[in-house]
């Protein structure tokens, strides 16, 4: 059976394989979203230095709020669900700043965690930070024709140094976080 260009029959399989083609456009962008870049351990320039991992599992809930991350005073970058930063560092004692500093904005409404550190030199150290939402509901209540997500309680902030077997199946899992230096790169025109 011969299909006329301009009948509807035509009409029927040019409709059936524009949609094909938007499914399989849908299912690609889906793909590459879901797609994380391999880990690479990060080589030391010097053995002197202590290699540090500060890094965030992903999870749905809290997702939405990202921190500065800071090591003695080194602006590491902010770090999102499912992304990890790395830097070198020289050995001795070195205070974490996990939040916002002075009047900054940062999308983050947890206290601020500041923790202090011995570094090693040429050891690798590996820092989880994670939201605990055991305290926190969530309900919906509906108003009018857009539901609205309310929540009551608070979630604390969860920031541990990890064993390096456990760290590494859990880094594997996300991605390098942007720098402000990368994120500036990005910004330009």
């Amino acid at each position: 059976m011969a299909v006329k260009e301009g009948g509807v029959m035509y009409l029927l399989m040019v409709k059936k394989l524009k949609i094909v083609l938007v499914c399989l456009y849908c299912l690609f962008i889906l793909i590459a979203c879901g797609a994380t870049i391999p880990f690479q351990t990060y080589a030391p320039t010097s053995d002197s230095n202590a290699v540090v991992y500060v890094y965030r599992p992903y999870r749905f809930a809290g997702s939405m709020a990202s921190p500065k991350v800071y090591l003695s005073d080194q602006d590491l970058g902010v770090l999102n669900a499912g992304t990890y930063l790395v830097t070198e560092i020289p050995p001795g004692e070195h205070e974490f700043l996990i939040g916002k500093k002075g009047k900054e904005w940062v999308n983050w409404a947890p206290d601020t965690i500041q923790q202090r550190v011995n570094f090693d030199a040429g050891k690798v150290y590996y820092f989880r930070m994670s939201l605990d939402l055991s305290d926190v509901s969530m309900f919906v209540i509906p108003m009018g024709y857009v539901p609205t997500v309310m929540s009551s309680g608070t979630a604390r902030v969860k920031f541990d140094m990890m064993e390096p077997e456990k760290a590494f199946d859990e880094i594997q899992k996300t991605n390098p976080a942007n720098t402000d230096d990368e994120a500036d790169e990005e910004d330009e025109f």
